[in-house]
Formats: C-alpha cells, structure tokens, sequence
C-alpha cells in the first residue's frame, strides 16, 4: 500500500506580511517543510514554517519563525515513497505581484503538486484581488529550482 502524505499550507496575515514589506532588511520569506504530528495513518503531514530574511539571510524577529495560521491542503496528497526538503523562496517582486496596490488580504502558501515530477512538492502563493480574482505566483523548491 502507498504511503499517502498530506501537505498543510499557511497563511500569514496581511499585517504581518505588510510589517515586514516596511522593514528596510527585509528580501523574502523561506518557507520550510516540517514534519507535523498530526499525520494520517498510512503516512505523514508536512506542515510549513516561514521566516523573514535579510538580503545577507539574516534571520529578522530574533530568529523567531513568522506567526502563520496552519491550513489544511484539500487539493493535493502526496504519494511519493519519498520527500525531499527544499527551501521555497518568496521575495519582495513576487510580492509586489501578489499585492497590486489596493490589495490586503492574507497570503496564502499552499502545495500543488510535485516538481518536475520528482520528489521535490511545489508550492504556489496566493492573494485575492479585485472582484474576488486570486492572484497566484509558483513558488519552487531550492534545490532543485
């Protein structure tokens, strides 16, 4: 029988996002896979943890990861026999695609789907725009991306 992962997304407030667009350091957001405990039977939940880095990969908030909500993917569950942990990067030009001006809602990063095909899960970032419209940018895996 295949292993059947499950993958949770986050979602961060648009505060906390605009909070860390004003900082000055601030270049992006990595986004982390962890393992997370609450994990079907026949396999695991992979849940993400978001920090805020400098342009030097600093570590802002003292280090300290990003407050997100956690959000349960209904989209997408893996079945791969293995997964493979890449950083996915968010920086401030694909955020300035998912916030036109006027936009303020919550970013939401969810999994949809592996990465060429491989063991690497895919990731898209999401806000909704005007006339409920979302606005999507791919956020790859590094490595491989």
């Amino acid at each position: 029988m295949a292993k059947t992962n499950t993958f949770s997304g986050v979602k961060l407030k648009y505060r906390t996002v605009e909070h860390y667009k004003k900082n000055k350091e601030f270049d992006h957001f990595v986004f982390q896979q962890a393992l997370s405990a609450d994990g079907p039977a026949d396999g695991n939940n992979f849940t993400l943890v978001a920090y805020a880095r400098t342009k030097y990969l600093n570590v802002l908030n003292g280090g300290k990861p990003v407050e997100c909500e956690e959000v349960k993917s209904v989209d997408f569950a893996g079945t791969k026999p293995d997964v493979q942990f890449g950083n996915m990067k968010l920086n401030t030009v694909l955020l300035d695609i998912l916030y036109p001006p006027g936009i303020t809602s919550d970013l939401t990063v969810y999994a949809t789907g592996y990465w060429d095909n491989g063991p690497y899960v895919r990731y898209t970032a999401s806000t909704i725009g005007r006339n409920d419209a979302p606005i999507r940018v791919r956020i790859d895996p590094s490595p491989p991306a």
